[in-house]
């Protein structure tokens, strides 16, 4: 079984990256070929196939993990083989502005046009959950009903799923629960089951024609790009704008806004990681947070999603 290096094993989302780079560019292209014919050429033509692709970071992954396999194919080797990769170019992409995020002005709009956007329900209540939580895009998407716990008010999100690999909680308000029964019902329907049938390990975001696989982040992109925002906006804009607001509001610790967000590592020099330390402070600023956006779109028309008993 995979493994990183302090012994963890690899997350879902990184054993599905590293299978697509071997399975959908490393493979066709080199899987017949002995490894010891594979020459900087073959390798060159790989990335530069990539690179046509306008994929420049994903380009640099591939050849990241070409070296991984040869390697792994030298460890058993006498005589090492000198690895084709080593002066093969990624040529760097365009300067991009990453997570772009929305001025708060333009909020209300927002919550609006995604509200009434084509999305699907399920989409549209991703989206919005990002914008109540801070949470990242995958923290979201691959989540499942197993982490959702109605009766402490917490949706526990497990280390093996968080970037700074520790348990994450995020407490839930009424507004957050009120997303997680439509959630089902949605869920449910996709399946084809009452929402009381569905499983704990079943995904709260199965992709539409897949459900054992969560939504994509591009899902989540274009919806907001369909809304309009497209330039001005991304998912993880979202956590920027959590962030920013929970900071300028100047009602709570900013330790308790960084464990909030899940900026604090294993390194942090404060003491020991308490997963729920700042609780009370985080559940006040979870509260807060939706009355925000409330507030903004009050004059906005809004879908109305089903009720739940």
């Amino acid at each position: 079984k995979a493994t990183r290096k302090d012994g963890s094993p690899w997350s879902e989302t990184h054993r599905r990256d590293v299978t697509r780079i071997m399975d959908c560019e490393l493979l066709p292209a080199l899987g017949r070929k002995p490894m010891t014919s594979i020459s900087e050429v073959d390798v060159q033509r790989v990335i530069d196939g990539i690179i046509a692709r306008e994929a420049y970071t994903f380009a640099a992954d591939v050849r990241l993990y070409f070296r991984c396999v040869w390697t792994h194919f030298n460890k058993k080797r006498k005589v090492k083989l000198p690895d084709p990769s080593t002066d093969v170019d990624v040529v760097k992409g365009p300067a991009e502005v990453n997570h772009l995020a929305m001025d708060r002005s333009e909020v209300g709009d927002f919550l609006r046009r995604i509200r009434n956007s084509p999305a699907t329900p399920l989409v549209r209540l991703g989206v919005l959950l990002l914008m109540h939580t801070g949470l990242r895009s995958g923290e979201l998407r691959g989540a499942t009903w197993k982490e959702i716990n109605t009766e402490e008010k917490l949706w526990i999100i497990d280390a093996s799923r968080m970037k700074n690999r520790l348990d994450h909680l995020v407490p839930l308000t009424a507004q957050s629960l009120e997303r997680r029964a439509q959630l089902r019902i949605f869920c449910g329907e996709l399946r084809g089951v009452r929402p009381s049938d569905l499983l704990p390990d079943d995904l709260i975001f199965p992709h539409a024609f897949k459900p054992t696989e969560c939504i994509s982040e591009n899902t989540l992109i274009h919806a907001v790009w369909r809304a309009g925002f497209k330039g001005k906006h991304t998912p993880h804009g979202c956590r920027s704008l959590f962030s920013s607001w929970c900071n300028e509001v100047g009602k709570f610790m900013p330790d308790a806004v960084e464990r909030q967000i899940a900026h604090v590592t294993m390194g942090k020099t404060r003491g020991a990681y308490n997963r729920a330390l700042y609780s009370k402070e985080r559940i006040r600023m979870m509260q807060a947070s939706p009355e925000s956006l409330t507030q903004q779109k009050r004059t906005s028309e809004v879908i109305k999603f089903p009720s739940v008993a």
